[in-house]
């Protein structure tokens, strides 16, 4: 075989292979979703008050009225459920402390305005007081976020029943808020009770 046919075959063979080996052109196509975001809210509250942590009073006489403003601010971005706990208690001198003292009568009248406390927007189910925000009648019960709460504005020694134990003794009172968000139930399982509507009720 002359080398001209073989040098014709070998270009034939390698045209053939390069042929084979070419890459083909696909249609294609992608679609992405972006990433999606879900930030939880918060349920943030905030007490306030218009005296000092520490503030007292002395000399104290029955019938006496003192200002004191209590408010709470729900700061987070969710509605909620509010609940409020009063810290308090008389005290006596003893030795060289103050300790816990039980009167025969409770003189103390807490008010909030011209009414005394609690109030009708406040419902107490054993220790606690639950707040009815009564605003909006679409949606009572829940406290929406920017809404300040005034809960107290006097604290009171009554006249008719501050009698001669009550000299020297000491009164102190503080307060525990909590809390909770209005959605799937929390209310029940965490507080033991729910908001029929209208009031609130201890789950049974």
């Amino acid at each position: 075989m002359s080398k001209k046919i073989i040098m014709s075959v070998l270009v034939i063979l390698l045209a053939a292979a390069a042929v084979g080996g070419a890459t083909m052109a696909w249609f294609t196509d992608e679609a992405v979703i972006e990433p999606n975001v879900f930030t939880a809210g918060t349920l943030q509250i905030e007490a306030g008050e218009s005296w000092a942590d520490g503030y007292e009073v002395d000399k104290w006489n029955p019938g006496d009225c003192e200002d004191k403003e209590v408010t709470v601010e729900i700061t987070g971005t969710k509605t909620t459920y509010l609940r409020m706990q009063f810290n308090d208690g008389w005290y006596e001198y003893v030795g060289e402390e103050w300790v816990s003292w039980e009167p025969s009568v409770d003189p103390i009248v807490i008010k909030n305005g011209t009414d005394v406390f609690p109030t009708s927007d406040w419902v107490k189910i054993g220790d606690w007081y639950y707040y009815i925000n009564d605003d909006d009648p679409d949606d009572l019960g829940r406290s929406q976020p920017g809404d300040i709460i005034t809960v107290i504005t006097e604290v009171c020694l009554d006249g008719a029943t501050a009698d001669n134990q009550f000299q020297g003794k000491q009164y102190r009172i503080g307060f525990n808020f909590e809390a909770i968000q209005t959605t799937n139930n929390a209310v029940d399982e965490v507080w033991g009770v729910y908001f029929n509507g209208t009031t609130w009720v201890a789950v049974e």
